[in-house]
C-alpha cells in the first residue's frame, strides 16, 4: 500500500522522517526508507502535530460567508456584477453608508433576481419582490414589515429561522464541506460547533 513519507520533520523534539499509510503513522526514524509509490514531501524542519481540535466555531456562518457576496463601498456596483442567475446573498449592508434599502430598490438595481441582503447587525434581512415570490406569502407576524397597503417592503426583522428553512426548501444552501476542507488545510481535524440551534438537520 503507497503512503506519505516526510522528510526532516520534528518529533518530539528532534529531526526524523515519518511515514503513514492511510492517515496512520507507521514508522518515525532517521532514515525511512519509502516505498515506490510512496509520496514525498520535505517539511523542512516543520513540527508534526495531532490534529487540531477548535473547540469554539460556527460552521454555518462561515460556510455562509464565504458563499456570499460582501456589499463593499458601493452596494450598487457589488449587485450588478454579482456572477449567475440563482439566489444571490449579500452581506454587510450599512443603511448609513449604503442608503436605505427595500424590495423597490433591490428590484431596480438587479431587476428579477432573487436577492437577500443582511444588514450588518444580523437582526435585519432585506429581500427583493423575486425573493419573496420565490419564498411565498411572508407569515402575519411582528417581524414582517409592511407598506401603508399592507404589502411586504421585503424588510424582515428577526426571521432568521422562517427564512433559512424556505432558503433550504428552495434548494439553496451554503455548504458546511468547503469550510471543513480549508480548516483541514490549517491542521484542524476537529471542532465543536456553537451555531445556536436545536436542529438535528443543522447539525448534521
Amino acid at each position: 500500500m503507497s503512503g506519505l513519507v516526510l522528510r526532516d520533520v520534528v518529533v518530539g523534539g528532534r529531526p526524523v522522517d515519518l511515514r503513514a499509510e492511510d492517515g496512520v503513522v507507521s514508522q518515525i526514524g532517521e532514515r525511512v526508507v519509502a516505498a515506490r509509490d510512496d509520496i514525498e514531501l520535505c517539511a523542512h524542519g516543520g513540527a508534526v502535530v495531532p490534529g487540531l481540535h477548535d473547540h469554539h466555531v460556527h460552521l454555518a456562518a462561515m460556510a455562509a460567508a464565504d458563499w456570499s457576496l460582501h456589499a463593499g463601498d458601493d452596494l450598487g456596483a457589488a449587485l450588478r456584477r454579482a456572477p449567475g442567475r440563482g439566489w444571490l446573498r449579500v452581506v454587510g449592508y450599512d443603511e448609513r453608508r449604503h442608503g436605505a434599502l427595500d424590495r423597490r430598490r433591490l428590484d431596480a438595481l438587479v431587476p428579477g433576481r432573487r436577492v437577500r441582503v443582511q444588514h450588518r447587525s444580523g437582526a435585519m434581512w432585506v429581500l427583493s419582490s423575486a425573493a419573496l415570490e420565490a419564498l411565498g406569502p411572508c407569515p402575519d407576524a411582528a417581524g414582517v414589515e409592511r407598506d401603508e397597503r399592507g404589502e411586504p417592503t421585503g424588510r424582515l426583522f428577526r426571521m432568521d429561522d422562517w427564512l433559512a428553512g424556505r432558503i433550504a426548501a428552495d434548494g439553496d444552501a451554503p455548504d458546511v464541506a468547503v469550510v471543513a476542507r480549508r480548516l483541514a488545510s490549517y491542521g484542524v481535524t476537529g471542532v465543536t460547533d456553537a451555531t445556536p440551534s436545536s436542529s438535528l438537520a443543522d447539525v448534521g
